[in-house]
């Protein structure tokens, strides 16, 4: 019986492992101005993230899972990369994944000299869609956004391409 224990809590351990090798932890948005047709892009956008930061505690017999919701809104200016969740320091009895539901995109386009609000938000379908390597291309009224999701490790650079027009 303690050997069947013991190896079951082996496997267990390994798997954990080898998931937390290849779960993504950490992730950042990039933006990237197009130039439009008679409208220049803006050079600065809102993004807001809504997402579950998990944090595994792994201590054999009594692993546990501590999920947090976050919120965050962050600007980000044309050309740049601003991180969101950073990855933790390596441990091996911890390690940290998220789950991203939503990236909200918030812009200021002009109509007729005035300013006007415009956003527009990924949903947790074109999320994963992005995450599957496929590019997500959306057309709305006046402008053109994209995004793709670049992996690089455990790392996800979500990039939102947008062009006003």
């Amino acid at each position: 019986m303690k050997k069947n224990l013991t190896f079951l809590l082996t496997v267990l351990l390994t798997v954990v492992s080898v998931t937390s090798l290849f779960a993504q932890n950490s992730f950042s948005v990039k933006y990237v101005a197009q130039s439009g047709f008679n409208a220049p892009p803006p050079e600065v956008i809102k993004v807001e993230a809504d997402y579950d930061r998990h944090k595994h505690i792994i201590s054999p017999p009594n692993s546990s899972t501590q999920t947090t919701p976050v919120l965050e809104s962050k600007y980000v200016i044309n050309g740049t990369t601003v991180t969101y969740l950073i990855a933790p320091a390596p441990s091996p009895n911890t390690a940290q994944t998220f789950e991203l539901f939503h990236l909200k995109v918030i812009w200021t386009a002009y109509q007729d000299g005035l300013p006007i609000s415009r956003t527009y938000t990924f949903n947790v379908g074109q999320i994963i869609g992005a995450n599957s390597g496929n590019e997500i291309d959306v057309t709305i009224p006046q402008a053109r956004i994209r995004l793709k999701a670049i992996h690089s490790g455990t790392h996800v650079l979500y990039q939102i391409t947008l062009q006003t027009f």
